[in-house]
Order: structure tokens, then C-alpha cells, then sequence
């Protein structure tokens, strides 16, 4: 799952204007440490507005910041694998 979230990101990077893709590349390199970040927070490591982090986590589909996090914290909570192994005898669920 963390590979779908990069690729929310990365699919509107094109798109970004050179402080968003400041924001984006932060995002990509340092995703889960980010989400537990304020908004205050992340535009201190960035060095870009407010504004500007609300207007990207737009472009990236969200209707703002919090947002955003809440909504790949959700993704990246499913990152597990549940299998049910449905062979002749066997139902266990294994996590791969």
C-alpha cells in the first residue's frame, strides 16, 4: 500500500508548480513521518506556505491538508496481506 500512496503522489507531479513539487518530493521521501506532522509543522520543513500545502493535497485529489493524512494513514494501515490458505483441510488466515 505504500507503493499506491507514492503513486497518488506522484501522478499529478507533472502538474506542480515548484513549490508543490517541493512539498511532493518531501511527501515521497519521508511519507509516514509527514502524516504525523501539523500543517505548521511540515510547511517549517519545506519552506512553503500554508496555502501552497492545501492547494497540492488538492491537486492530489483531498479537500486539504488533515485531509490528506488521514486518508493515507487509513492506506498505509492495510499494508498487510491477509490470505485465507483454502487447500483441502486448511483454514487458517496467514498474513504474507
Amino acid at each position: 500500500m505504500f507503493n499506491d500512496c507514492i503513486q497518488t503522489i506522484t501522478a499529478e507531479y507533472q502538474n506542480l508548480t515548484k513549490s508543490e513539487k517541493k512539498i511532493a518530493d518531501y511527501l515521497i521521501g519521508n511519507l509516514e513521518e509527514a502524516l504525523q506532522l501539523s500543517i505548521l509543522e511540515l510547511r517549517d520543513k519545506v519552506h512553503v506556505s500554508e496555502a501552497t500545502i492545501v492547494r497540492t493535497c488538492r491537486k492530489f485529489g483531498y479537500t486539504g491538508y488533515r485531509d490528506f493524512c488521514i486518508k493515507m494513514s487509513q492506506k498505509l494501515s492495510y499494508q498487510d496481506d491477509y490470505v485465507m490458505d483454502l487447500r483441502e483441510g486448511n483454514d487458517t488466515l496467514e498474513i504474507e
